[in-house]
């Protein structure tokens, strides 16, 4: 596509964010600002950065491919996904009172089970928020390709360095406060481009009867136990609704002023990303029944040709660009603060005042590395999912129990470390063919 309105709608967005992101993160001088700010943020704003945070490019892009191939058997599952918020604000945050105000999830284990479990956590957390970058950098650069017919290094840098950039400055402020604009652009975009597709149908019956017709929309055969299917998407379900307690989500939890606020923020937060979820799964669904035999691969690029005019098509990567960029700068300042504060601190290497300094450098370092991971789009998805499937058992589960009044020692921290890594080693090696993931058992 050559350079016109819709590149303008899309370039015009990119500085916006960056503006702001420059502007609402000036006046931080400490570690505890970078990461928490002052704690003083509206309910609504918890909110906005918690649903901009969750929504990325990666699940646009997943949800439509998964509901247009597979049906039911994703779209109930996905359910899930929204679950751990209602899970996170009803039951674990009236007991976490004592965990608000703890700058990381790293710094919180290390209260809990020693020095050791803090640096085994900062490392695999940034691990994982690396791999999380990388797929958003990749799924910006297929959509800078398309629209603006860019090679892919140069797609993926300029969507990365405006994130690196006000990312490393301002910290959470930036972060949260570009997540709001992030937000209610594609909130809004995502709703009118489904009533494009379903408004393109001569006669919307034929969604209907694909609903009813096909075995993978059939909800008897969905819920048949002697279906081997079923048990592949119980699993499913399960590993979504898990309350894994990433970094960027306990995060959300500890900027809070108190656990009313948590509860309240998570569950609009559930309730918001539920009604999203569904709407883009509705998308696969409206993009199936239209024609059931396209590439599930390249179905935005699909949408962006079929049902997208000029002006709007760049509204479409706009909020697309918003998914991407509200998901990776909440990943890149998580991954400063775990390698500052919780590696390089507790290690010796640099002292607290140098903590600021340090995170802002490796969100730029964070940053490029996931740049250099991005431009092998063959193993993305697969690195990201293996480091998470890591981050799971050594660190959610022992944050859960700490949540119930569980408390252990070091060593058996430690031990559970090692189990948890051999059950997940073992499992991808001889097991992923049960199409069960590694993170259940």
């Amino acid at each position: 596509m050559n350079f016109g309105i819709d590149s303008a709608i899309v370039i015009g967005f990119l500085l916006i964010t960056l503006v702001v992101g420059i502007i609402s993160g000036r006046g931080i001088t400490n570690i505890r600002q970078y990461s928490l700010g002052e704690r003083d943020f509206s309910t609504g704003t918890i909110s906005a950065t918690i649903i901009a945070t969750w929504i990325s490019g990666g699940i646009f892009s997943m949800v439509i491919s998964e509901t247009y191939t597979k049906g039911l058997y994703f779209i109930i599952p996905l359910l899930g996904d929204a679950l751990v918020f209602f899970i996170i604000g009803l039951v674990l945050a009236p007991r976490m009172k004592s965990f608000l105000g703890k700058i990381s999830i790293a710094e919180l284990m290390g209260d809990l089970y020693g020095q050791h479990s803090r640096i085994i956590t900062a490392v695999v957390g940034v691990l994982g928020c690396a791999g999380e970058i990388a797929i958003q950098f990749k799924v910006s650069s297929v959509l800078l390709q398309m629209l603006f017919d860019f090679s892919n290094i140069y797609a993926i840098g300029i969507s990365a360095f405006i994130v690196i950039f006000y990312a490393s400055f301002g910290g959470i402020k930036s972060v949260t406060f570009t997540d709001i604009i992030q937000f209610f652009t594609f909130g809004t975009i995502i709703p009118i481009i489904t009533l494009i597709i379903w408004g393109t149908f001569d006669n919307p019956t034929i969604i209907f009867e694909t609903l009813s017709n096909n075995p993978m929309f059939d909800y008897q055969q969905v819920f048949n136990p002697e279906n081997p299917k079923f048990f592949v998407m119980i699993t499913l379900m399960l590993f979504f609704g898990l309350p894994h307690m990433y970094p960027v989500l306990f995060q959300r939890i500890s900027m809070a002023q108190d656990t009313k606020q948590v509860t309240r923020s998570f569950v609009i937060a559930g309730g918001v990303c539920l009604f999203i979820e569904m709407i883009i799964c509705l998308v696969g669904v409206l993009l199936y029944s239209k024609d059931p035999n396209l590439n599930p691969e390249t179905l935005f690029g699909y949408i962006l040709d079929n049902y997208s005019y000029v002006g709007f098509k760049g509204m479409v990567a706009a909020s697309i660009m918003a998914m991407v960029m509200s998901t990776t700068d909440s990943y890149i300042n998580s991954a400063a603060i775990l390698f500052s504060h919780d590696l390089c601190r507790p290690l010796g290497i640099i002292n607290i005042q140098n903590e600021l300094a340090t995170s802002r450098f490796f969100a730029i370092v964070i940053g490029l590395l996931a740049f250099i991971l991005a431009l092998n789009s063959n193993t993305i998805l697969e690195l990201g999912m293996m480091v998470w499937s890591f981050y799971i058992p050594i660190v959610t589960v022992p944050i859960l129990a700490a949540i119930f009044g569980f408390r252990t020692t070091s060593k058996s921290f430690l031990i559970s470390t090692i189990m948890g890594l051999c059950t997940v080693i073992i499992w991808r090696c001889y097991f992923m063919d049960t199409g069960v993931d590694s993170v259940i058992p």
